[in-house]
């Protein structure tokens, strides 16, 4: 029972890395986001970062979104977000530039997954299939599983996706 805030925190912590992840692709790129969405459901708050970017965090950590320029709720950015986000949109970059931004999040959420099974596998030497149970080490693989299924989820070819907006660019 005491593992569930650390796999809700887990699980806020994989979806994070992986609109960091499409954030950083914008970012080096030249474009900014208006708004980064984690989580469904009610907001639960609300912070500006210093590139001006609102990042909204929601009640059930099951969905994010990354808006550019056309946020995907109603926020009014400040005076600084909006000069600092003149850049373009993201529709307007070349299509190995929307693709980038597109296949950084799945990519930031598998190198977070490997990463985690790396620590735990040096923190525990008993971390392996026969011993889990008895290791200690579930939520760390479970949090790593989580973010490898993101990953994964994310590149199916259906529309609201990555996988399946990366398709319809190549069409």
């Amino acid at each position: 029972m005491w593992q569930i805030p650390f796999l809700v925190i887990g699980g806020y912590g994989a979806l994070v890395i992986h609109e960091l992840g499409h954030l950083l692709a914008a970012h080096a790129l030249g474009i900014n986001a208006v708004t980064q969405t984690i989580g469904l459901g009610p907001t639960i708050s609300r912070i500006c970062d210093g590139s001006g970017t609102i990042w909204a965090f929601r009640v059930l950590p099951i969905q994010s979104t990354c808006g550019f320029c056309d946020g995907p709720e109603p926020l009014v950015p400040t005076r600084s977000a909006k000069r600092l986000n003149a850049r373009p949109s993201i529709g307007r970059p070349s299509i190995p530039r929307r693709a980038a931004i597109l296949i950084a999040g799945p990519l930031s959420n598998l190198a977070f997954a490997c990463a985690l099974l790396l620590v735990t596998n040096s923190w525990d030497p008993k971390f392996a299939p026969p011993h889990l149970g008895e290791a200690g080490s579930e939520i760390p693989l479970l949090v790593g599983g989580f973010s490898l299924a993101l990953a994964l989820f994310n590149l199916l070819p259906i529309p609201p996706l990555g996988g399946g907006r990366l398709i319809l660019l190549c069409n």
